[in-house]
């Protein structure tokens, strides 16, 4: 199977969708547009104008899914251990390998995920600038293991350059982490600028901030 989807990087548009449609069980809706990138993953959902560039790297993975509108740009690597893997996260029986992306969700280039849990990204959330990272599993000194947690983030929110998300963090609605800030906690408090190593509520934001209203993820 591997084989034929390193195949597909390489092959015209109709193909590579049926090639997924056969054996990711691929939801593909209309408008969407799939470039020369790698995609190994058990369940593939792609709704109506969702972009995958070039030259990504998206394997392992339960699920992934983009909403509607939602891309992935060039050189993002997104993977995961795969579920039943007797060495690492066997303790962990309810964790979930998947990238999910809201309506309008936008990972910009060169940003690395490791999805062995969770990452939820919600509506209109953008991965600004480049080499962001998240992590999703660390290692538990007490018990000398690996150890794995969901990362979320909400709806229209902004991470910016170079920033790194731990296992376990969380990112409010509204909200913005600052360039090269570390997110290590799970934070709640809304329209907020979180920036620091760790990250740490910095700044109160207006609720009136256009940023907050998109309906687009492009910004000008």
């Amino acid at each position: 199977m591997k084989i034929l989807h390193i195949l597909a990087v390489i092959l015209p548009r109709p193909i590579k969708i049926m090639i997924y449609r056969r054996t990711m069980r691929a939801e593909i809706e209309a408008n969407v547009k799939i470039g020369m990138s790698y995609i190994h993953v058990k369940k593939l959902v792609l709704k109506e104008g969702s972009v995958i560039k070039n030259w990504s790297v998206l394997r392992n993975l339960e699920r992934l899914e983009l909403g509607k509108n939602a891309r992935i740009g060039n050189r993002v690597y997104a993977t995961a251990i795969p579920l039943g893997s007797k060495k690492h996260f066997s303790h962990r029986v309810d964790r979930v390998p998947a990238l999910l992306m809201g309506e309008g969700a936008a990972l910009t280039g060169n940003h690395f995920l490791d999805c062995n849990d969770k990452i939820t990204i919600g509506d209109f959330s953008l991965f600004a600038g480049r080499n962001t990272f998240i992590y999703t599993h660390g290692i538990d000194i007490m018990d000398a293991r690996q150890d794995c947690a969901p990362i979320t983030i909400g709806k229209h929110c902004m991470i910016a350059t170079r920033s790194l998300l731990l296992k376990g963090a969380k990112l409010p609605d509204n909200s913005v982490l600052g360039a090269q800030s570390v997110l290590t906690k799970a934070y709640l408090d809304t329209h907020t600028l979180y920036a620091g190593n760790p990250a740490k509520p910095v700044k109160c934001l207006s609720s009136d901030a256009a940023f907050f209203k998109r309906k687009s993820w492009y910004v000008e």
